[in-house]
């Protein structure tokens, strides 16, 4: 899936981030979802000090987009939006191992900022 965005600043919180180009069309574990053109993403839900550890914009550019998509605009709880992030890294063909690290990266992210809850919610 190749995304269009273009770089642009996010005076808020002063960093760099991409600017979605045009709708996408995501369809995880039988959801479908659509993102709006326009979505702010930084491609990184991911705690700070992980981030010299990965790249920006890989295989997982999707599962990211999404995910900050859910977080960002109050769609899903953050436990239920993490689950989210595991599944489409699962569906692009992310091996278990790998899969599981960045999920648990993701989770300590939402802790981190108190954002907690089970996958009931």
């Amino acid at each position: 899936m190749g995304l269009k965005v273009e770089i642009t600043f996010d005076d808020w919180h002063g960093r760099i981030v991409y600017c979605l180009l045009e709708d996408v069309r995501i369809s995880v574990a039988g959801t479908d979802f659509v993102i709006p053109r326009g979505t702010l993403t930084d491609f990184m839900s991911i705690p700070a000090f992980m981030r010299g550890f990965v790249g920006i914009v890989t295989k997982r550019a999707a599962a990211s987009l999404l995910h900050d998509w859910l977080i960002n605009n109050q769609i899903l709880k953050p436990a239920k939006a993490d689950w989210y992030f595991r599944e489409a890294l699962k569906e692009l063909g992310m091996g278990k191992l790998e899969r599981n690290l960045y999920y648990a990266a993701v989770r300590a992210n939402s802790m981190s900022k108190g954002l907690v809850g089970s996958l009931l919610e």
